[in-house]
């Protein structure tokens, strides 16, 4: 990777997903008190969250491939839309960690997704 615009949005999508991955890990273990209504059943589903994360920043910094943006695009996009469609079933519907985490995730989307639009053209150009 010799595109300096490409290697900081790789980089910044690691450092998100690293700070995301200890915002579910925080929420996860229950350090912080997300919400009072909290179901029982919430922590693992945050915990798992919290591995694929570091997975993910993992796979960021070691991979310059095209399938890690994407999969992570996916990643970000699935848990977007779960949090949406959860937080009906919620009081509060949103909290200030879950924003806070979506927040953080529409920014890695967005990186995550020009790296893999990026990349494809840098790809297509160098075809004759």
């Amino acid at each position: 990777m010799n595109d300096p615009r490409q290697s900081a949005l790789q980089k910044v999508a690691a450092l998100g997903a690293v700070a995301i991955a200890g915002l579910y890990a925080v929420t996860g273990t229950g350090l912080v008190a997300v919400s009072e209504n909290q179901p029982p059943g919430a922590v693992p589903p945050l915990l798992i969250a919290a591995v694929l994360f570091l997975v993910l920043a993992v796979l960021l910094v070691r991979k310059q491939r095209r399938w890690v943006w994407v999969a992570g695009a996916g990643l970000q996009a699935l848990l977007i839309v779960l949090y949406l469609v959860v937080a009906a079933d919620r009081v509060p519907a949103f909290e200030a960690w879950g924003v806070t985490v979506k927040l953080l995730q529409v920014g890695m989307l967005g990186a995550l997704v020009g790296l893999a639009v990026q990349q494809r053209r840098t790809s297509s150009r160098r075809l004759p």
